[in-house]
């Protein structure tokens, strides 16, 4: 398109309405209403950022707000799209016909999908990343119709985030379909898996949000992992942070080493699909299996059993839940350690257990990783090293043994305290074997009291 167009007219039916093998789309750069930014082969109308024309080789980009009016209509060869998350809505018709698109992915960003914006007859799954429904049609009136998925089978699954099936079964237009399945992982829960030491012994592994943080260009949610295992007759706790985000069905993983995010889960994945997870400098290859569903309480899980040629992540990915076996990859991490982590036991998201496997203790679980266990004396499960009250409101007593041999610390070792996103808060010695630390001036909250190679973590009330 040259630089001297200036208008098109776009009627109800678009501009390019049946423009069905168009394979190319370019704007001269100095046309200064439309444009084809990034080489995107598409028409966007530059002020309202509304892409008016699509074909199969079109990748929208970044900042697209709108995609217009039967822009993509009849595109018969068009199998897979990606819309950005800086997109709001579907306008009528806007894939209208498409009907080799098999799935399709609704950032969170989309409010609103059109009538007729998704009749795609050979569309096999949808996932909508909105906790609130996108406005959406499916409504008879005098003379005809509104229906924003017209001519999609009514039993393809419906992938949405966890705790939403309701609101997606009662709101209108996506109420046309039957089989709603909760599948976004939620980030901001809590996971308790067992630890298996080699004396036999079960510890366990706690993964809990944090808070957000930005890494280069993306915002990754900060997950502190502790690990509470058994070293030399006492019992020692590590404390790590991991990075993750999660985007159009797929979870990233910063990797320290690369000092990049690589794929941990790709949710979205069939029978027969593969995947790549880097552990350090090492990669792990994911087989997808098989694929299923499963009831849970009232929420349809899907479920995908994958497998590694070492068999060190080999297990079931639930969606919207995560690995049942360990939520990273810690058999190639723990090479070399006394210990591994064998499974999931707890979920929770904003203190409500969603998930469990087996068990009836999760509530004195989640009592004990928040409250701890006794109020009056010493609290469990730290060797040689423990702390009371837990929870606290003001003081903490410290009971630790004290270095014995002769050295310059002799009869003292050093503390440190820290929140749950690895910020130093607090530091000192600690010269007696029973000693209290003044921790007024923190906020309510979890903390971590750090002396030696152990960690116990405590709550402030």
């Amino acid at each position: 398109m040259s630089s001297s167009v200036v208008s098109i007219y776009s009627g109800n039916q678009g501009s390019f309405y049946g423009c069905n093998k168009l394979e190319s789309i370019t704007v001269d750069e100095a046309n200064p209403v439309f444009d084809s930014r990034n080489n995107c082969n598409a028409l966007i109308e530059t002020a309202t950022n509304t892409l008016l024309l699509g074909g199969k080789n079109t990748v929208i980009p970044d900042g697209v707000v709108s995609i217009g009016i039967y822009a993509f209509y009849r595109c018969y060869d068009l199998k897979s799209i990606i819309i950005p998350n800086s997109t709001q809505s579907l306008q009528s018709g806007a894939f209208a016909l498409c009907d080799s698109l098999e799935t399709i992915v609704l950032p969170s960003s989309i409010s609103s999908v059109g009538d007729g914006a998704l009749n795609c007859c050979g569309l096999t799954s949808i996932v909508s990343k909105s906790p609130t429904p996108p406005t959406a049609y499916n409504s008879q009136w005098e003379y005809g119709y509104n229906n924003s998925f017209l001519n999609v089978n009514h039993d393809i699954p419906i992938y949405i985030p966890i705790g939403t099936t309701e609101n997606y079964r009662s709101a209108p237009g996506w109420d046309y379909f039957n089989n709603f399945i909760e599948s976004e992982i939620n980030l901001e829960g809590e996971w308790y898996y067992e630890i298996l030491n080699d004396d036999g012994s079960i510890t366990y592994q706690h993964l809990e949000y944090a808070a957000d943080t930005t890494i280069g260009t993306e915002r990754p949610k900060i997950i502190v992992r502790t690990n509470t295992i058994y070293d030399r007759d006492a019992i020692t706790t590590e404390v790590t942070h991991e990075y993750v985000f999660e985007r159009d069905g797929k979870v990233y993983w910063w990797n320290k080493d690369l000092e990049e995010f690589t794929t941990l889960y790709d949710l979205t994945a069939e029978a027969g699909d593969e995947w790549e997870i880097k552990v350090g400098t090492e990669t792990l290859t994911m087989h997808v299996d098989s694929v299923w569903h499963h009831e849970f309480d009232g929420r349809s899980y899907r479920i995908l059993h994958v497998s590694d040629a070492d068999n060190l992540f080999t297990g079931d990915i639930v969606c919207g839940i995560g690995h049942l076996a360990s939520f990273f990859p810690e058999k190639l991490m723990n090479r070399g350690k006394n210990y591994r982590v064998t499974g999931l036991r707890c979920y929770w998201v904003e203190g409500n257990l969603i998930f469990k496997i087996n068990r009836d203790d999760c509530d004195a679980i989640y009592a004990e990783l928040h409250n701890g266990i006794d109020e009056d004396g010493p609290s469990t499960g730290s060797g040689t090293f423990t702390v009371y009250p837990n929870p606290t409101d003001g003081v903490l007593t410290v009971s630790v043994r004290l270095p014995q041999c002769d050295s310059p610390t002799t009869g003292q070792t050093a503390y440190r305290i820290t929140n749950q996103m690895g910020q130093t808060l607090l530091t000192g010695n600690i010269s007696a074997e029973t000693q209290q630390i003044d921790i007024s001036k923190l906020t309510k909250g979890m903390y971590f009291i750090s002396v030696g190679r152990q960690t116990v973590k405590f709550v402030v009330k």
